[in-house]
């Protein structure tokens, strides 16, 4: 009877721990290999496969490209072919230069590993898959990918009354290795305009792809007005930083007051401008209503419909000085997922005491939304 090549393929190597598990004549070299998590790698890789025949003749080894557990396909097609002698086993060395982009890198950083997968198929049609596990390293200086920052219930402004606790959180995905070094910084209503003072300092060595996040002390509260807090990098490190972090916008108040539901019976009514009820919200659209006497700061509010019986819902606002604004990509970014969104503007003195406030106007987040008639309170 004659015997086909048989290709004996079966392994699993691990480069996470830099052991290779083979059940058969079947190796790769080097057996451990890393990949920069924050830039593109090449890895050589010699894939020595085991073929047994008992008679002589050519034998090809193939292999398509293979595909990684976080999506994708890696690397290009392998084909070799060899004189078998005849006779019992050969290995056929199979090698290829395996480049990672940075795209690939950064979802094997996320992740935090990666297995990729390899099939091998003979002449005769036999087939078995290898597969190694891929590990990120902190290659590379120390870069900040994603910044946000807000305070600790996740909002993006607050209104606090004096004495009570307020902090901010900073959230930032790194890669590469470094010390992230800067300070918090706050400018109160007694301070210059645009002169901020530090209230405190982080400074910790980061490594590897990571997220971590960083507390500030507690803020300032002591003094009734409007607040402005930001994190800022240390000179020599501003550029690690590919994204700029906005600064947050709080107001002390002397007494306790709920900016959600302002009372427009007891204050005076602030005019719209625009858009018009039921408009379309872009990022071409423009905020803007008519200026309020002794007003230092307008507050822009976006609520939920308050469904169920319920007080409608902050979701988002920014205060401005001006009497018209625009928002900005990653306020739009949260706005858009509201089905049903309404909106308002409230003015407020340099005390942070509430002087006027608006009517609520509907707006429409999609297309396809019908019009939202102007409610009023």
């Amino acid at each position: 009877m004659r015997f086909l090549p048989t290709l004996i393929l079966s392994f699993v190597l691990s480069l996470l721990c830099g052991l290779a598990h083979a059940a058969g004549p079947v190796s790769v070299n080097p057996p451990t290999a890393r990949v920069n998590g924050s830039g593109e790698s090449a890895i050589t890789l010699n894939w020595r496969v085991g073929v047994i025949s008992r008679t002589a003749r050519a034998v090809t080894v193939t292999s398509p490209g293979a595909q990684l557990s976080t999506g994708g396909t890696i690397g290009g097609p392998l084909r070799r072919t060899v004189q078998h002698p005849g006779g019992g086993l050969i290995f056929v060395t199979l090698s290829e230069r395996l480049v990672v982009d940075r795209t690939t890198a950064a979802r094997i950083a996320q992740a935090g590993n990666a297995v990729l997968t390899r099939s091998f198929t003979d002449f005769n049609g036999t087939s078995a898959p290898a597969t190694l596990r891929l590990q990120t390293t902190s290659g590379g200086p120390l870069a900040v990918r994603f910044a946000d920052l807000a305070f600790d219930d996740d909002s993006l402004f607050r209104v606090v009354p004096s004495g009570s606790q307020l902090a901010a959180r900073l959230e930032l995905t790194t890669n590469g290795r470094g010390i992230l070094d800067g300070a918090w910084e706050v400018a109160g209503p007694s301070d210059v305009a645009g002169d901020f003072r530090v209230v405190g300092r982080v400074r910790q060595v980061l490594a590897g792809a990571r997220r971590v996040t960083f507390e500030s002390p507690p803020l300032p509260v002591d003094r009734p007005g409007i607040y402005r807090v930001r994190f800022v990098p240390s000179p020599g490190q501003r550029g690690s930083f590919t994204l700029s972090v906005p600064d947050l916008r709080y107001t002390v108040t002397a007494v306790p007051i709920e900016p959600q539901t302002p009372d427009p019976a007891s204050k005076p009514m602030l005019n719209l401008s625009a858009p018009q009820p039921g408009a379309g919200l872009s990022a071409a659209t423009v905020f803007s209503w008519q200026p309020v006497p002794n007003a230092s700061l307008y507050r822009l509010e976006f609520l939920d419909s308050g469904a169920g019986g319920l007080a409608p819902k902050q979701i988002a606002a920014l205060d401005t000085k001006e009497r018209s604004t625009r928002l900005k990509d990653f306020t739009l970014d949260r706005l858009r997922k509201i089905r049903v969104l309404r909106w308002r503007v409230a003015a407020f003195d340099t005390a942070g005491n509430l002087l006027a406030v608006s009517s609520v106007r509907g707006l429409n987040t999609s297309p396809s939304q019908q019009p939202v008639l102007q409610l009023r309170q």
